[in-house]
C-alpha cells in the first residue's frame, strides 16, 4: 500500500497549489471548471471554488 512515486507526486501537487495560493492564482482545477462551465454555456462565477460555495452558504440569495 505504501507507494513512494504517489506520495513524492501529491507533496508536490500540494506545494505547487500551495505556491500558486500564495501569489494569488487561482487553482488550475478552479480554472479548469470555469472553462467548462463557459464551453457548455453554464454562469461562471469569479474568485475562487471556495469562496463562491462559502458565499451562496452564508449569504440569502432569491433566486
Amino acid at each position: 500500500m505504501y507507494n513512494p512515486w504517489f506520495r513524492l507526486l501529491h507533496l508536490l501537487a500540494i506545494l505547487i497549489v500551495t505556491f500558486q495560493a500564495w501569489l494569488g492564482l487561482l487553482c488550475p482545477l478552479t480554472t479548469w471548471e470555469m472553462a467548462l462551465r463557459d464551453q457548455g454555456g453554464d454562469a461562471v462565477y469569479q474568485g475562487s471554488f471556495i469562496a463562491h460555495w462559502l458565499g451562496r452558504l452564508i449569504t440569502y440569495q432569491p433566486d
